[in-house]
């Protein structure tokens, strides 16, 4: 995924965001999904996307409202101008 995401900078001169599904399986027939990635792998893969500077961030399937605080944490901590 980094290498493709690098890729993708290097040659996009527009805005772009990142909002990575967190699932490791595929969802269940009612939505929901059984198994996400552990909070620290969450942490560490997205700071390694905020260090390259998206215009926009979030979490897509299998994201809770803590999952958002962790960006949220991660930007405050990275991004100076955050609140």
């Amino acid at each position: 995924t980094n290498m493709v995401l690098n890729s993708f900078i290097n040659n996009w001169s527009l805005e772009w965001g990142v909002y990575p599904n967190l699932g490791i399986t595929k969802p269940e027939p009612d939505g929901e999904m059984s198994a996400i990635v552990k909070d620290e792998t969450f942490t560490k893969t997205m700071l390694s996307y905020i260090n390259k500077s998206p215009n926009i961030i979030g979490a897509c399937c299998g994201s809770s409202p803590r999952h958002i605080r962790i960006i949220k944490d991660l930007l405050k901590k990275n991004i100076h101008n955050i609140n």
